[in-house]
């Protein structure tokens, strides 16, 4: 939600979480909807656009990737991607 607050400018992730009805805590499932806070076609083109341009840049970067190391893990309840990252020094991309 952190970037799709950004690129809104909404000022941060509580009035996503607001619309939805969703706590700081929860867990989104595959194929769950997200209703966002967009006030005019302006801002929905331009958060399409910067949406569009970052994975752009994301794959871009994706496929220039080399793998320096690989670590076996077992996750454990409460564990999440991003927690994982910081835990192992990986920086959010």
């Amino acid at each position: 939600m952190g970037h799709y607050s950004d690129w809104l400018k909404s000022g941060g992730t509580a009035s996503i979480r607001r619309l939805n009805d969703f706590s700081k805590k929860h867990q989104f499932r595959l194929g769950e909807v997200l209703l966002l806070p967009v006030d005019s076609d302006g801002q929905r083109s331009t958060f399409d656009r910067q949406r569009r341009d970052y994975h752009r840049v994301w794959l871009t970067n994706s496929n220039s990737t080399t793998i320096l190391e690989v670590l076996n893990y077992v996750t454990k309840k409460g564990d999440s991607f991003w927690k994982l990252a910081r835990t192992q020094g990986i920086p959010p991309g």
